[in-house]
């Protein structure tokens, strides 16, 4: 008993264009800049979404991030400046007037 097998022919070529579906392109994960407390403690893989990251929704856990010092101080210290300005313009409100 002979087999027959279907002949080989080459690919075509795709148009100017077209794109081949075939070929999927895989993305390197792009790094979170800050993962929660929890992925952070054991160690995985935190997507960084905000209120709940993927990881902390699938194990139904509470998502939380950490304040960086630096978001702290100036925080306070952009308070420090509006207050400054609000009394300034309070003054010079109260001189108008």
């Amino acid at each position: 008993m002979e087999e027959r097998y279907r002949e080989i022919q080459p690919a075509l070529r795709a148009e100017a264009g077209e794109i081949d579906r075939k070929v999927s392109v895989s993305r390197k994960r792009q790094p979170v800049r800050i993962a929660c407390n929890p992925c952070r403690e054991k160690k995985r893989a935190c997507n960084g979404i905000e209120p709940i990251c993927g990881q902390c929704k699938t194990c139904s856990l509470a998502c939380s991030y950490r304040i960086p010092p630096k978001t702290v101080d100036s925080t306070i210290r952009i308070q420090k400046q509006l207050d400054t300005l609000q009394h300034k313009f309070n003054h010079y409100a109260d001189i108008i007037e």
